[in-house]
């Protein structure tokens, strides 16, 4: 139904024409190729093609897809053409609306967790990891979990942003915190 209501929104001449940095960063967030294809480009073999974009991802996406989400990207500013007139990834991030951001990363969650499902019988074991506890947990420790699964991943980030090593491989990486059951009653 949200998704839905920002169809009707977005459609709307007034909106698209007041609003087109906010519907790509929705658009960014809500179709999972497009972070593929933004980190596909630190690689020094990228080729602005939307056919061999469409070939290498996985899963594979059709090449009116790729393309525009090449344009999509260039628009937005987080890829720029580089001097060879190849494109490459910006350090410009994109901001939207809180209500569109929601919703937003709502989208980009199930889209990546669908991928994530696909992976477990796509992928050999030494291509993906998966890994999982279920554990009884005191209410009063969630925050510091979490703040623990955030430092996790900003670790990550540092390790592969700071990796001498050229980029050849685009890699998923989710970490959830939810519960399994209701809290204890008081």
């Amino acid at each position: 139904e949200r998704n839905e209501a920002w169809e009707r929104i977005a459609a709307t001449r007034r909106f698209r024409g007041a609003r087109k940095i906010e519907g790509a960063g929705f658009e960014y967030l809500s179709s999972w190729y497009y972070p593929a294809i933004r980190e596909l480009a630190h690689r020094p073999d990228f080729v602005d093609d939307p056919e061999w974009i469409a070939r290498t991802l996985r899963p594979k996406i059709s090449a009116p897809r790729a393309r525009r989400a090449v344009d999509s990207l260039l628009g937005m500013g987080m890829l720029v053409r580089g001097e060879d007139g190849r494109p490459r990834p910006s350090e410009a991030s994109v901001v939207t609306p809180h209500e569109v951001a929601g919703l937003a990363v709502h989208n980009y969650h199930h889209g990546m967790l669908d991928r994530a499902i696909e992976a477990i019988d796509a992928f050999d074991p030494e291509e993906r990891h998966f890994g999982g506890v279920t554990v009884a947990v005191p209410a009063n420790l969630v925050p510091r979990l979490k703040q623990e699964v955030a430092v996790f991943l900003e670790r990550v980030l540092d390790l592969c942003d700071t990796a001498p090593d050229l980029k050849d491989r685009v890699y998923q990486i989710n970490l959830q915190l939810f519960p399994l059951s209701e809290p204890r009653e008081s």
